[in-house]
């Protein structure tokens, strides 16, 4: 299968055609195998038996967007029916592991590692790996993949759409892709890199135009392209501030362009250097850049060797000297020591020279000064037009949702989230009129984008649901790409299954899923996990406590059972690792099913039942992908990783902090911009007129298939944001 039509299966739900003939059969044949994993074509009349030349390597496709390419075998074969009670089946285990100890010659079945399960103590046909050690077997796992292989599957179906396009539309909507990406106003999946870079090498990057792309991190794939082109003119144009030529560094030796973790340089030819100073010596605040990373422009000033090339690049050798001897006074310092001495007001100006750090620190301005706020409004207003949209946007937000909670939500470029306690929240009214300014000048920069006056437009209700993904640098890869605090809906009636799968690389890797239930406060009201397998309405398939094979868990929530309790509105599910590589470090994915049939007739991963995949990319001690908010049937996406431990997380231990993550993620997901009240900003400020049905208008907003659609998230953030 091409590279092109790969990343466009997997990123714009298409599939590549070629002129050729149609057999009925085949056709039918082809759409049937599609329905079977849960995936429809919108235009089946444009089938063509092209489709079929790489068919094999489709499906590969296909089953990888839903989880589908590997196997999962639980502990328990007979889960969800047949699992054991806690206390029973830990007594059992301790019999088997004394037995294992204390006999010479113990009798039962021996496994391929030599240990032997006896056979008076468990039915190994009840068991996917070995039932004491709970350690992955070759044998049993065969075994119990041969029984999933027999069963059923569920008649619930969760349908992807699909779209049969030739090659010249699927060159069109790839390079659009591509572009959206590129220009969007916000940062992009770092899971993204590999197939964008692919493809700016296949339209070249003169298809792209350098002054659309504005976001700092995104300007360095186009420079890094250029780069390896040793096309130099390009790169100055696109590195005009120190920290641009930190981020093409760590992109050339494929360290991360955000900078929030170690990085390293390459080693330059002399030309590259003069290039790096050449663009140093231009920048504007040279010595304060420099302080700003200083420990890593020590190192790379070593290999650029600045005072060898001084005659030529006087500034930039200085500005070294300086770094590596003197104190250099930044910017940033100059205001914090205002604020620090009560002098603020006196750097209201010089604030002013900077937008959008002064958009930033409204709120100390405010707090600092009470009974200024027209001067500080005043001066704001007069350079808020150079702050971008989405800043804007952000902190309206911030300022007319404050009042909500008494804790700050803090999300950093790692996607680990810090709460922490407000020192202060302004006067109501001094919260509004912010809020009003901020809403007054991001109206006015939208105003100013081509006119929509004389059009229709439609909005769909349910986009109020969905954030505004200001940061998905860190998101996890799937199928979906969401805000976090999107919510989504939760059908009644049927069963959640959670599932989680990973394949250890270094070390025996122990991962464990958990799920905790709290209540309208968000009080724990108790668990499900290794610990204790069964509560009412939830049960646990079994502890894998290794995975050489590649290990899954699952955990069933009979919807109709748990919505009954009177202690239960809200459910966590939670991944610690206990033990072992990291989840970036690992073939390491999790996600969730809605089922009608789970019986032990039914196989326990349908790929055509999933509703959501996505790769667990963090480094932290336990991961918190959603909650289930039962009340309003709901899915609230949260995408956490969370520091914990080294080893030994568990759902007991981490209940505090979760508590505290899962009930701000709940307001957070209130105070975010959602894609609802931005195609409203637009529709209104641009003048379109609003229409009730979607045929009736000619720019369209919504779920799937519209302009601008919840499921094209880089076209948003690239036109809208």
């Amino acid at each position: 299968m091409e590279v092109l039509s790969a990343i466009a299966l997997r990123r714009l739900r298409l599939l590549s055609t070629a002129p050729s003939g149609v057999d009925l059969q085949s056709k039918l044949t082809f759409l049937a195998q599609l329905a079977g994993m849960g995936y429809r074509v919108e235009n089946p009349e444009a089938y063509n038996d092209s489709v079929l030349y790489d068919f094999a390597q489709t499906v590969e496709v296909l089953k990888e967007m839903r989880g589908g390419k590997v196997d999962y075998t639980p502990l328990f074969s007979g889960f969800p029916d047949k699992v054991p009670e806690d206390r029973a089946y830990f007594i059992d285990r301790l019999i088997g592991f004394l037995v294992r100890d204390c006999l010479t010659y113990p009798q039962g079945t021996r496994l391929e590692n030599g240990l032997v399960v006896p056979d008076w103590l468990f039915d190994l046909k009840e068991f996917g790996a070995d039932p004491i050690a709970q350690m992955q077997d070759p044998k049993l796992r065969a075994a119990a993949k041969e029984q999933q292989a027999g069963r059923k599957q569920d008649t619930h179906v969760e349908w992807v759409s699909l779209r049969l396009a030739d090659f010249a539309e699927l060159e069109e909507r790839a390079l659009d892709y591509l572009r959206g990406n590129l220009y969007a106003k916000s940062s992009i999946q770092e899971m993204l890199r590999p197939d964008l870079e692919w493809l700016l090498g296949h339209f070249s990057a003169e298809q792209v135009d350098p002054a659309q792309v504005v976001f700092r991190e995104t300007r360095t794939y186009l420079s890094k392209y250029y780069w390896e082109r040793a096309d130099y003119v390009m790169v100055a144009r696109l590195c005009d501030t120190p920290t641009d030529f930190l981020r093409l560094f760590a992109a050339l030796t494929g360290g991360d362009i955000s900078l929030a973790e170690k990085t390293s340089y390459p080693k330059l030819k002399r030309a590259q250097r003069r290039v790096v100073l050449a663009g140093l010596e231009r920048a504007a605040n040279l010595e304060e850049d420099l302080r700003r990373y200083r420990g890593l422009w020590l190192a790379v000033g070593r290999g650029l060797h600045p005072g060898a090339e001084a005659r030529d690049f006087p500034r930039a050798a200085a500005a070294f000297q300086i770094l590596r001897n003197g104190t250099i006074r930044s910017f940033n310092s100059h205001i914090e020591m205002a604020f620090q001495s009560g002098a603020s007001m006196q750097v209201l100006e010089k604030l002013a020279e900077r937008p959008t750090l002064l958009a930033r620190r409204l709120q100390q301005l405010l707090k600092a000064n009470p009974g200024r706020e027209e001067a500080i409004f005043s001066q704001f207003s007069r350079v808020a037009g150079q702050v971008p949209l989405k800043i804007l946007l952000q902190l309206e937000s911030y300022f007319r949702n404050q009042w909500r909670s008494d804790y700050r939500t803090i999300l950093n470029k790692k996607g680990k989230l810090r709460v922490v306690r407000r020192p202060y929240i302004l006067h109501g009214g001094v919260l509004e009129r912010v809020a009003d300014l901020l809403a007054g000048q991001a109206r006015a920069q939208v105003a100013a984008r081509p006119s929509w006056s004389g059009k229709t437009c439609w909005i769909d209700a349910a986009l109020s649901k969905y954030t505004v993904p200001f940061q998905l640098r860190k998101a996890s890869e799937g199928m979906l790409v969401l805000g976090r605090g999107t919510r989504l809906p939760l059908d009644t009636g049927k069963v959640l299954r959670l599932f989680v799968y990973w394949k250890q690389r270094q070390h025996r890797t122990d991962l464990d899923l958990s799920l905790l239930k709290f209540d309208e406060k968000m009080h724990s009201t108790g668990n499900v996990s290794y610990t204790r397998l069964a509560s009412e309405g939830i049960v646990h398939s079994g502890d894998l406590q290794d995975a050489p094979l590649g290990a899954a868990e699952f955990i069933d929530v009979e919807l109709s059972v748990v919505r009954k309790l009177p202690d239960c509105r809200y459910l966590a599910p939670q991944i610690n690792r206990f033990c072992g590589d990291y989840f970036a470090l690992m073939d390491c994915h999790s996600g969730w099913m809605i089922r009608d049939k789970v019986d032990a007739r039914y196989e326990s991963f349908d790929l055509k039942t999933v509703q959501n995949k996505f790769d667990l990319t963090g480094t932290s001690g336990y991961c918190l992908p959603i909650l289930v908010d039962l009340q309003e049937s709901e899915i609230l996406f949260i995408d956490l990783y969370v520091t914990g431990r080294s080893q030994h997380n568990t759902a007991e231990a981490a209940v505090h902090d979760v508590s505290i993550l899962c009930q701000q993620m709940v307001l957070l997901g209130q105070m975010l911009p959602n894609l609802y009240d931005l195609a409203v900003l637009h529709q209104q400020a641009r003048g379109a007129v609003r229409v009730h049905r979607p045929e009736e208008a000619e720019i369209t907003f919504g779920l799937s298939g519209q302009t601008y659609s919840a499921d094209r998230m880089e076209k948003i953030l690239s036109d809208l944001c």
